[in-house]
């Protein structure tokens, strides 16, 4: 097998994916995304001319369901208008503050569960030979809004051509938004006019790949034609970027030093190494990922134990379901909750405990963000809905501003913007699945 072999079968395969894409986005509704690519080249013998060199580009996709339903029709003129009347009336912070109150009791089942969760499978409890093991007061929380599964719902991707293009500047952006349109043919005269009169038209990626299409269509919003002024587009973060930011923004908050008791320490007794520093590429997040759940899982097991007060967790077995959840409601109430705080607050300055404070407010901080992965992992988006407003404060009280930002468009678009088939659409692409 040659290399020009090689090199022919690639490209083949490349030219029938191509051709498979175009004739899926003039059959079924589509979503498009895209992400930077960094390449490093390395040349073994350099010379004036070769040299090694780091060089960034760009990879895109489409996201299609070819099984699925009929989903309800999007009509950019319906859109436009929804977008006038929402902008004059935007989300408001009492607004979110009421979103919060309300999601408060859900959050609070889903605390509850995660506390329960953490006694029910250490070996010492063994819930496999817990007589009430099947008991729904054991059960996780019924699903807000789960997605629906099956065949008819399996995504299938088809991967655009690699560009030597930089999404980081707004020119840059341009450029991408027409290449991919000319990859899928939908670049004539007419294609571009039926876009720009008829489409919307989701677009998905990381937090620089959306406010790059967002500004830039601010930019042009006095252009023409709905084409140039970007109309049909429709832009939302990606959830896996968003489960990330939220894991490093507990990194750096509860990171510590080696003379206290935070992560840094933990990480260290646990011989997790390379966890110093916060970092995008690699496998850092997998390790910080799996570090924090077994930090968590320390935490509010030695939490029972000193709520009920037994040495041991097998000594809990004799308790029935409804006693278990009672002091998992009462555990999070006293160790995992901002009363808890307040309570501790109130003592008078030599009765506080500051590796206890610092501990509670760990335990109540991590909590959400497992809620957040559940809800990822099972496809529940009414609960990720729910978890905006507390993460809206989060990333505002930790200064990550620019996804304060995108949640606060968001929650625009949900309750001021959007009409009822648009957020059927940013729902169902919230997450994507290539299985049953």
């Amino acid at each position: 097998m040659s290399n020009i072999w090689g090199i022919r079968a690639y490209k083949k395969i490349s030219q029938d994916r191509m051709k498979e894409a175009r004739r899926a986005v003039r059959s079924y509704p589509y979503r498009l995304g895209y992400d930077n690519l960094n390449i490093p080249f390395v040349s073994y013998s350099q010379r004036m001319d070769n040299k090694s060199h780091f060089d960034s580009g760009t990879t895109g996709s489409v996201f299609y369901k070819p099984y699925a339903p009929p989903e309800p029709p999007l009509v950019l003129m319906g859109l436009q208008e929804a977008r006038i009347a929402g902008r004059k009336n935007p989300i408001s912070l009492d607004d979110i503050i009421t979103l919060d109150l309300e999601a408060a009791p859900i959050l609070h089942e889903h605390k509850v569960y995660l506390a329960l969760k953490y006694l029910l499978d250490s070996p010492d409890f063994s819930l496999s030979t817990y007589e009430h093991q099947g008991d729904a007061l054991l059960a996780p929380p019924l699903p807000i809004h789960q997605l629906p599964h099956g065949r008819e719902h399996i995504t299938k991707q088809s991967v655009l051509g690699t560009v030597h293009i930089d999404e980081s500047t707004y020119e840059g952006t341009d450029k991408l938004v027409t290449e991919w349109f000319r990859q899928l043919g939908l670049y004539s005269e007419g294609e571009r006019k039926h876009t720009g009169m008829n489409k919307v038209l989701p677009w998905i990626g990381d937090q620089l790949t959306v406010e790059r299409l967002r500004g830039l269509a601010n930019y042009r919003g006095e252009d023409r034609n709905g084409y140039d002024r970007m109309d049909y587009m429709l832009v939302n973060f990606g959830w896996f970027h968003f489960e990330m930011l939220v894991g490093h923004s507990l990194h750096k908050q509860y990171f510590g030093t080696t003379a206290g008791r935070g992560l840094r320490y933990a990480f260290g007794v646990l011989g997790r190494t390379g966890l110093q520093t916060t970092q995008v590429k690699g496998s850092f997040y997998h390790h910080l990922r799996e570090g924090l759940a077994h930090v968590a899982e320390a935490h509010f097991r030695a939490c029972w134990k000193k709520h009920t007060g037994v040495t041991n967790l097998a000594d809990l077995r004799t308790k029935s379901p409804q006693e278990l959840r009672t002091l998992a409601e009462d555990l999070i109430c006293k160790f995992a909750s901002t009363d808890a705080l307040e309570d501790h607050d109130d003592l008078l300055e030599t009765d506080q405990d500051d590796y206890f404070r610092n501990a509670t407010m760990f335990q109540r901080d991590v909590l959400p963000y497992f809620a957040l992965q559940n809800a990822i992992r099972s496809g529940d988006v009414g609960l990720l809905e729910k978890l905006l407003p507390h993460f809206f404060f989060r990333f505002c009280g930790t200064s990550n501003n620019k996804y304060a930002i995108e949640i606060l468009e968001l929650l625009q678009g949900l309750h001021r913007e959007w009409p009822e088939n648009v957020r059927y659409v940013i729902i169902q692409c919230s997450m994507l699945s290539e299985l049953n």
